[in-house]
């Protein structure tokens, strides 16, 4: 038997993506248990997205894995250390658990979402006409939210951004400008993939990549908060 899946709505006034309030919508998460005649091919679904307005950052990633889409979870196999990466580059005080991925937008304005929503998990299922589409309702959303970095989580997003198919693994902030005009203030940032197939890096080397993006995070709270300071200043001193 197929478990029930719960509701949780949010107890909040923020405004999300879509012109609601966040109390109006509710969130799916998965039961404590899941029995093993969840785990079948027939409740494999593509994994929502988890947005709102102003957050740091949000990690995009090309397509829910096998794994991801049968328990409804971002980054759930056991050896995807994105969880992992999160906490020991200072994202999250706590290593939190796949289960708890709807949780990132209010806890730690961390944003979560897949280029590609479909349960067709093979790479060779994607084509071109779907990565060109991806691309275009990505930057519509990210539109809507306006975040301060986009993270690409894996190497075939970058090179579909940079035209550019070398081995090299040139992580960090990409020099590419996204075409929409509101999102001129948001950065995009290249992390390699934090599955557990992606063995090109070592898991140190990787989380060392979270922690450079971590440090651009952090700079440009620090720079927000100056300009506010100043402007707060400066209508002071207007006043007077």
């Amino acid at each position: 038997m197929i478990p029930k899946i719960q509701e949780r709505t949010l107890r909040s006034s923020r405004i999300n993506p879509y012109g609601l309030l966040s109390s109006e919508i509710k969130i799916k998460t998965e039961p404590a248990e899941v029995n093993e005649a969840s785990l079948t091919e027939n409740v494999k679904k593509p994994l929502p997205d988890y947005l709102e307005p102003d957050l740091d950052v949000v990690f995009v990633g090309l397509i829910s894995g096998n794994n991801a889409s049968v328990k409804h979870h971002y980054y759930s196999h056991p050896s995807n250390i994105f969880y992992l990466a999160l906490h020991q580059s200072g994202f999250t005080p706590v290593q939190i658990s796949p289960e708890e991925d709807y949780t990132l937008p209010e806890r730690f304005k961390i944003g979560l979402c897949n280029l590609i929503r479909s349960t067709e998990n093979h790479s060779s299922c994607i084509s071109r006409e779907m990565m060109d589409k991806g691309l275009i309702e990505l930057w519509e959303k990210m539109a809507k939210i306006k975040p301060k970095f986009i993270c690409l989580n894996g190497k075939i997003m970058y090179n579909q951004l940079v035209k550019s198919y070398n081995s090299k693994d040139d992580y960090g902030l990409i020099d590419y400008k996204i075409p929409n005009n509101q999102l001129l203030n948001t950065k995009l940032f290249y992390v390699t993939s934090t599955a557990g197939t992606a063995t090109n890096l070592k898991k140190e080397e990787k989380i060392n990549q979270f922690k450079e993006l971590k440090k651009l995070v952090g700079q440009e709270k620090i720079g927000i908060d100056k300009m506010v300071d100043k402007e707060f200043v400066k209508i002071k001193a207007e006043k007077c």
